[in-house]
């Protein structure tokens, strides 16, 4: 039995964080909660080390093996081949492109951006959790696993039309792609979620998949993260769920 605890980050409110703890079981998903920011003891403004040490502090109080958060872990590699973005980013065709330190596009995005690779980096320099290194990816045998998500490529992964925004997004919508993942992976009773958990548990199933040994549950997608000679992290891993065969 392995817990997971994947969460879609945001950065101007922890009400527009959504969290979802997912505890997987032979291979499946036997059950699902959604933690309140009042659980992960959380409160104020968001700010990225403290943030970082909340979820690190319910993590290992919980017994959750992996993390998985919405939002680049690194910086765009100078050396990548690529102008403005990740190989990540490139593969997904993702909304923000994450250039090399402080360079983002569009240009609204850069709170956002420049608040998950904070956190990532916390979390990182906190010596508890490993980040994936590579393609196939192992639950290491103490501490967290930390794993980069994007929701929308989630959705794409498994060929289900992806969420609208949040302000234009239906309740059928929503209960329809909850529905169809239900259906495939034969969830649990999941209640029912908002947008942000309903992002956050789709992200997470690919955790499910990852704890379970199950190489053709997900897919790893971008480059092996690496810390520069300044001390900042580049590149890393999107890791996204697969249909169950």
């Amino acid at each position: 039995m392995t817990l997971i605890l994947s969460v879609d980050l945001a950065c101007k409110s922890y009400h527009n964080f959504g969290f979802c703890w997912l505890q997987e079981s032979a291979g499946k998903v036997a059950n699902i909660q959604y933690p309140s920011e009042q659980d992960i003891g959380l409160k104020g403004a968001p700010e990225p080390n403290v943030f970082a040490y909340a979820v690190l502090r319910y993590c290992l109080d919980n017994g959750v093996s992996i993390l998985m958060l919405d939002g680049p872990q690194g910086w765009k590699a100078p050396d990548n081949g690529l102008l403005d973005r990740r190989i990540c980013e490139k593969v997904w065709n993702t909304m923000a492109k994450t250039g090399t330190k402080g360079q983002v596009k569009p240009a609204n995005f850069q709170p956002f951006i420049s608040f998950s690779i904070d956190v990532f980096s916390a979390l990182y320099q906190s010596g508890v959790v490993s980040l994936v290194t590579r393609p196939k990816i192992e639950v290491p045998a103490s501490g967290v696993l930390l794993i980069e998500t994007y929701p929308h490529s989630a959705w794409r992964s498994l060929k289900i039309r992806p969420l609208s925004g949040k302000r234009h997004c239906s309740p059928e919508q929503m209960a329809q792609n909850l529905k169809e993942l239900e259906r495939r992976f034969q969830l649990p009773e999941c209640g029912t979620p908002t947008h942000d958990q309903l992002s956050a548990l789709a992200a997470g199933l690919a955790g499910v998949a990852i704890a379970a040994g199950n190489a053709s549950g997900y897919v790893a997608s971008g480059a092996p993260p690496r810390l520069t000679p300044e001390g900042y992290l580049v590149e890393g891993y999107i890791i996204n769920p697969i249909n169950p065969r």
